[in-house]
């Protein structure tokens, strides 16, 4: 099972969500966005996956395979990689 981590909860990142939930072989770890009532994040909250408004909670999860930034912020592109 691959475990990712989603960093943007706007449109795509809960497309994606709603993508990885129909998908057996994917466990989202957590979902996070500066915006507290971002799409993705309420859709994240009614599905139980961990929230947060500080991506830096989630990308330092040694259990993550996979890191999706979604948000198109240079700054959060250099603090992930």
């Amino acid at each position: 099972m691959t475990k990712v981590v989603i960093v943007g909860a706007g449109r795509g990142g809960r497309a994606l969500l709603e993508m990885f939930m129909g998908d057996s072989t994917v466990s989202v770890l957590g979902v996070a966005d500066v915006h507290p009532g971002a799409p993705g994040l309420e859709l994240a909250r009614r599905l139980n996956i961990p929230v947060s408004t500080d991506f830096r909670e989630f990308i330092i999860d040694p259990n993550a395979d996979l890191i999706i930034d979604v948000t198109g912020n240079p700054d959060v592109y250099r603090t992930i990689w």
